[in-house]
């Protein structure tokens, strides 16, 4: 399930939606928060939540999955990457175009930081337009980005 958190006007107001003044600094907040209630409903069948965005009393889930729903974010800034570390099985990132990874390598590079610290987290997928120059820019301008990666040296 792809929990967004929007960011334009245009993405609320055909739903009647107002976004609160602090959106765009609590969004992630917001999406973690329903990602809670989300899975205590699709876990236990029921949720009581008193939290600063969904509050529940005896919200019920009669009818509750079979197998765990994995949580797909996008999450490009530090509050979206920290987000997704967090909530998600997957976190989509882009770059700006075709084998541009230096647009994206401090978003990406903060994301492998913070999925190094996930309990349970056995691995990540990533996908290159261009298999071999993509291989090659990856190795070359992401790893020296990373805090994990700090004390090891760069194979010659």
């Amino acid at each position: 399930m792809n929990i967004i958190s929007g960011w334009q006007r245009r993405e609320y107001t055909p739903m009647g939606i107002r976004p609160r003044s602090d959106h765009d600094n609590r969004r992630y907040d917001d999406c973690g928060e329903y990602v809670t209630v989300m899975r205590e409903l699709w876990d236990t069948g029921r949720s009581d939540s008193n939290g600063d965005f969904f509050r529940t009393d005896d919200c019920r889930c009669p009818s509750m999955p079979t197998s765990r729903n994995p949580i797909i974010s996008a999450g490009q800034s530090d509050a979206g990457t920290r987000y997704a570390a967090r909530y998600a099985a997957y976190n989509f990132c882009s770059s700006g175009g075709i084998n541009q990874p230096t647009m994206v390598a401090p978003s990406v590079a903060r994301m492998l930081d913070e999925l190094s610290t996930v309990r349970g987290v056995r691995g990540l997928m990533l996908t290159f337009d261009d298999f071999v120059p993509g291989i090659e820019q990856f190795g070359t301008r992401i790893p020296p980005r990373m805090r994990c990666r700090d004390g090891y040296r760069m194979a010659a």
